[in-house]
């Protein structure tokens, strides 16, 4: 019996249309070409797979940004240690070691110069935070360019350099706040910028039909990067577990810091400069591994090249799988002719759109990443509801739901659009931030639960916002135009640390946490209002379906 030939394809062929022949295959060749594409298949799932794990350690490290609200209390308490050892050093060494009385053994220059108003305060660490949110928003586009001349891993391992630099140069700017807030702050964030765009690249270049679920599991990293190194800082630099004690400020006695007059605490001061070096080393070799992993499709899915395999593309093959396969990649490639230029981006709503929801939302990133701590203080009793060991374990906590987050809100933008992701993060967000001032006096469970779960929500917007970039302006816009949506982080952080500076003194933590719920909530009812946004139409705007 002659045997039954091949069935036909029902998706149309260049080659058919255009009068070539189409050369015959037996069964047995077609059988091969199987086989070898099947393994070929499998090794180019598994190069993307390891390019995203390289991803994932690439924004460990990036992550780490986050632990400042760990640091904090301790690199400002360092910082006043200097600074009063200057003005010490000002003023007359037997009247400055006089003692108040014998019963009184704490050094009179300590306590005087301790509420001096030169001295840094926990107020201002807000600005370490906003300047680097500052330096990745001026990084970010130059790595979309520099990726393009250098590739992605060496553009990631220059990032990843130049944030191990800053990091490594901390211990000897700790005397000035400037100097140590434009190094640590700025040309960190200029690093974190430059390598954070890259394996996002890399990652959708693989999985193109995943935008969500990539951009969250890669900036999932972003969050374990505060879990990870978060309690090992703590456990380096406190491993007895003891609580700042020292509050200067009559008016703000909830302000503590570490007292410099008792041996035990000025013992953790000092192990300050040691622990920026160490992280310095870390932070390079964690970078190189991760950019080590990082790799590029060869060839764009589903474009032929010259000298390829006739029984790869031959459209007799009869291989169900890879139609369906050819499929989806013809749908990529027209997503990808479809990227909006920077230029028509910039002048469209949808751009201004998402720019200012990031914006809102971003003014609670910085207040829940800088003040989750203060937080934690008994309005009644003015004291920490939970020790040391017990904070450096919420903020572990919290990192965690940071990573699964982006997860979680970038799953959700793949099935049900970046418009419900977004909403639904940003109403939820805005009810546990109208709960947090009054969750501390509730418990230490009750508070952990509301930091855990603000957390959950913040990490939401970095895999939210990027899939949306994707699916509003194409996916290669991820690169040379997700940085000027994250442009809105600079305003934000700036714009946060002001208020810190204007507002917070006066309508303190808790007032300051209401009105970032305000914000938040007024981005969820945005989605609704503004008509390039709205979740009713469609996923993808309409100018891209037209170019």
């Amino acid at each position: 019996m002659e045997p039954r030939a091949p069935p036909r394809l029902s998706v149309s062929s260049p080659r058919r249309e255009s009068g070539a022949t189409v050369p015959s295959h037996s069964p047995s060749t077609l059988l091969s070409c199987a086989s070898s594409e099947t393994a070929t298949e499998k090794r180019r799932r598994w190069t993307g797979v390891l390019s995203v794990f390289g991803g994932v350690l690439v924004h460990v490290c990036l992550g780490t940004v986050y632990t400042w609200g760990t640091l904090a209390v301790y690199v400002v308490s360092y910082m006043r240690l200097l600074q009063i050892q200057s003005l010490q050093a000002a003023s007359d060494a037997s009247t400055l070691l006089e003692r108040t009385s014998e019963e009184d053994g704490s050094s009179l220059s300590v306590f005087a110069f301790a509420s001096a108003p030169s001295l840094v305060r926990l107020s201002d660490s807000a600005w370490v935070l906003a300047s680097q949110f500052a330096g990745m928003t001026l990084g970010m586009p130059l790595g979309g360019i520099a990726q393009k001349t250098l590739g992605p891993c060496r553009t990631v391992i220059l990032g990843g350099a130049l944030m191990s630099l800053a990091v490594g140069m901390a211990p000897v700017l700790l005397h000035s706040y400037a100097l140590f807030v434009t190094v640590f702050g700025v040309i960190q964030g200029v690093g974190l910028g430059l390598a954070y765009t890259a394996p996002l690249l890399c990652g959708l270049a693989w999985f193109p039909e995943k935008k969500g679920i990539v951009s969250g599991a890669i900036t999932a990293g972003f969050g374990t990067g505060a879990l990870l190194f978060s309690p090992l800082q703590a456990a380096f630099l406190n491993p007895l577990s003891i609580a700042p004690s020292q509050a200067p400020y009559a008016s703000h006695p909830a302000e503590l810091y570490y007292d410099v007059s008792d041996s035990d605490q000025l013992e953790i001061l000092l192990r300050v400069p040691r622990l920026f070096r160490l992280l310095a080393v870390c932070y390079l070799l964690l970078v190189s591994a991760g950019a080590a992993l990082l790799r590029v499709p060869a060839a764009s899915p589903g474009v032929r090249t010259p000298g390829a395999s006739a029984c790869v593309f031959d459209e007799e093959a009869a291989l169900v799988k890879s139609l369906e396969r050819e499929e989806v990649r013809d749908e990529t490639r027209e997503e990808a002719r479809a990227t909006v230029s920077v230029r028509t981006a910039l002048g469209s709503w949808t751009f201004w759109s998402l720019w200012t929801l990031f914006f809102l939302n971003g003014l609670a990133i910085c207040f829940t990443a800088s003040f989750w701590r203060l937080l934690a203080v008994d309005r009644n009793t003015r004291a920490y509801i939970l020790t040391e060991t017990q904070l450096a374990l919420v903020g572990a906590a919290a990192s965690a739901c940071n990573a699964v987050g982006r997860l979680a809100w970038g799953h959700l933008a793949d099935k049900r659009g970046f418009q419900t992701s977004l909403m639904g993060l940003s109403a939820l967000w805005s009810l546990l931030l109208f709960f947090l001032p009054n969750a501390a006096p509730k418990g230490g469970l009750c508070y952990a639960l509301a930091v855990s779960g603000s957390f959950f929500c913040l990490g939401g917007n970095f895999s939210v916002f990027p899939s949306a970039v994707a699916s509003v302006f194409g996916p290669d816009a991820i690169g040379h135009l997700y940085g000027f949506i994250f442009g809105s982080q600079l305003a934000s952080s700036l714009g946060f640390a002001y208020l810190t500076q204007r507002v917070a003194q006066t309508i303190g933590t808790d007032g300051l946490s209401t009105l970032m719920g305000l914000c938040t909530a007024l981005t969820a009812m945005s989605v609704f209002c503004l008509p390039a946004l709205s979740p009713t139409p469609r996923k993808r705007h309409s100018f891209q379906k037209q170019s």
